[in-house]
C-alpha cells in the first residue's frame, strides 16, 4: 500500500511521463510546432525547434507541395548541419510578430557560402512571392546587400504567418537562421564591422611590413611569407562572404573559385596540406623551412 509520501514522490515522474507521451503523440500526428513569437521590437531570435525541416533528396518538390505536407521534423539543434549532401532541404518557419519591429524584421542565413536559398512568403492572395540569394547568384541580385543571405520579412502584426525556405547545393549544408529586428541587425553589423576590420587590418599590416622587409633586405623568404598571409586572408575573406560582396559582386563564378584557389595556396590549413603541397610546392617548401 502506497502512503501519501510515496504518492508525492511518484507524482513528478508521472507528470514527466505524461509530457513525454503527449510530445511523442504530437510529433507522430504531424502537429505543427508553436510559432516563433517576435515580441521584442529591438531583439533577435533563433528559431530552434520552431523550425520544421524536410529533406527533398530529388530536389523536385515545389512550395505548393511542401505547404501541404505534415511530415516536417523539428530541428534538433540550434544550427542544423547535414554535412556534404546534394539533397535540397525545406525549412518551415511559423512566425508571430507581436509588433512591427523597430525597422521591420529580417531573416538571416548565417552561412555565406550556401549555394542557393529561396524564401517563399505568402502574397496575401493565396499564392507565394519568392526571393533568392546564395553564391550561385550575383551578389547585386540579393535582396539585401550583406555578406550573408538575408531577406526582409513582411509580417502581419498579431497573426501567425508561415514562411518557407528552400536550401540547395552540393557543399556543406548548414542552416543557421536568425530573425532580427531592423535595429538589432544594424547594431549587429556595426559590431561585426569593427571586429572584422580589426582582423583584416592586422593581416594588411603584416603584409605591408613584410613587403618593406622584402624590398630592403632582398630576402625571398619574405615574399613567400607575404604570399602565405595573402592566401590566408583571401581564404577567410571568401569563407566570410567578403569577396562576394566587395571583389566580385557581379561574378558568382569568380567568387566561388576564389575560395578554392586560396585554400590551395594556404598551406597553413592542415586539411588543405595534401593539395597545396603538390600545387604550390615553392610556397609549401619555404613555409616549412621558415617553420624550422
Amino acid at each position: 500500500m502506497l502512503t501519501a509520501s510515496h504518492r508525492r514522490l511518484h507524482l513528478p515522474g508521472l507528470l514527466i511521463a505524461l509530457a513525454i507521451v503527449a510530445n511523442a503523440s504530437a510529433a507522430a500526428s504531424g502537429e505543427a510546432p508553436a510559432a516563433l513569437v517576435l515580441g521584442d521590437p529591438t531583439g533577435s531570435y533563433r528559431p530552434g525547434s520552431a523550425a520544421g525541416i524536410l529533406e527533398d533528396p530529388d530536389g523536385l518538390l515545389t512550395v505548393q507541395d511542401v505547404a501541404r505536407r505534415d511530415d516536417f521534423a523539428s530541428a534538433r539543434a540550434e544550427v542544423p548541419n547535414f554535412g556534404l549532401t546534394t539533397s535540397a532541404f525545406w525549412v518551415r518557419l511559423p512566425l508571430l510578430a507581436e509588433s512591427a519591429g523597430d525597422g521591420g524584421w529580417l531573416l538571416e542565413i548565417g552561412w555565406p557560402v550556401v549555394d542557393r536559398v529561396t524564401l517563399y512568403a505568402p502574397d496575401g492572395a493565396g499564392g507565394w512571392r519568392s526571393s533568392e540569394a546564395g553564391d550561385l547568384l550575383p551578389f547585386v541580385s540579393w535582396p539585401i546587400a550583406y555578406r550573408n543571405p538575408t531577406f526582409p520579412l513582411s509580417l502581419p502584426v498579431g497573426r501567425d504567418d508561415t514562411v518557407y525556405l528552400r536550401f540547395a547545393g552540393e557543399d556543406t549544408m548548414l542552416l543557421p537562421l536568425t530573425v532580427w529586428s531592423g535595429a538589432a541587425f544594424t547594431e549587429h553589423r556595426r559590431r561585426e564591422a569593427f571586429t572584422y576590420g580589426f582582423y583584416y587590418g592586422i593581416l594588411a599590416i603584416l603584409i605591408a611590413y613584410n613587403l618593406v622587409l622584402l624590398i630592403t633586405l632582398r630576402d625571398s623568404s619574405y615574399l613567400y611569407y607575404v604570399l602565405l598571409i595573402s592566401a590566408w586572408g583571401l581564404y577567410h575573406a571568401a569563407l566570410n562572404g567578403f569577396t562576394t560582396q566587395y571583389l566580385w559582386p557581379r561574378s558568382p563564378e569568380y567568387a566561388r573559385w576564389s575560395i578554392h584557389l586560396a585554400a590551395t595556396a594556404d598551406t597553413s590549413r592542415p586539411e588543405a596540406s595534401d593539395i597545396s603541397c603538390h600545387r604550390s610546392p615553392a610556397v609549401a617548401f619555404e613555409y616549412l623551412r621558415l617553420a624550422r
